[in-house]
């Protein structure tokens, strides 16, 4: 089996972010933190929405409306991998639609295709690394930067 038929694959698809996650996420967070209200790439910017699913969903991500929905009664660090999960399919497609999903990738040609729209997101979405992180801003925030 190919490795992009692996990362079709729904196990993969959700095993590797969780994994990325761990490594970044660590420990829990408090029940109430949210995401960022807003993720942007490039000049397009996607609104995060806290709103139950009525079914299994914990996550998805809306390319037509530009909006990333995650599930507000999961628990704390789900939510950072849901949020990280929704956050890797907009760096991946760049923010935009969809538009081959039948194209195949070696594993290396699927990270060299990740990696520039995930570039971007880190650089232009502080507020997202540091709720990856579970780090409070407010915490990071030298004292000159509070006032």
């Amino acid at each position: 089996m190919s490795f992009f038929r692996a990362i079709r694959n729904a196990r993969w698809r959700i095993v590797l972010p969780i994994a990325f996650v761990a490594l970044i996420a660590g420990a829990t967070t408090s029940a109430d933190e949210a995401p960022p209200d807003v993720l942007t790439i490039g000049d397009i910017t996607f609104k995060v929405e806290m709103e139950k699913f009525p079914d299994s969903f914990s996550g998805m991500t809306y390319f037509e409306k530009k909006v990333i929905r995650i599930d507000p009664s999961s628990t704390s660090t789900l939510r950072r991998k849901v949020y990280l999960h929704e956050l890797m399919h907009v760096a991946w497609h760049d923010g935009k639609l969809p538009y081959n999903s039948q194209q195949t990738y070696t594993e290396d040609e699927a990270i060299e295709s990740l990696v520039p729209g995930l570039l971007r997101i880190l650089e232009q979405n502080p507020e997202a690394v540091q709720y990856l992180q579970h780090a409070t801003p407010s915490l990071n925030k030298t004292i000159a930067q509070q006032k």
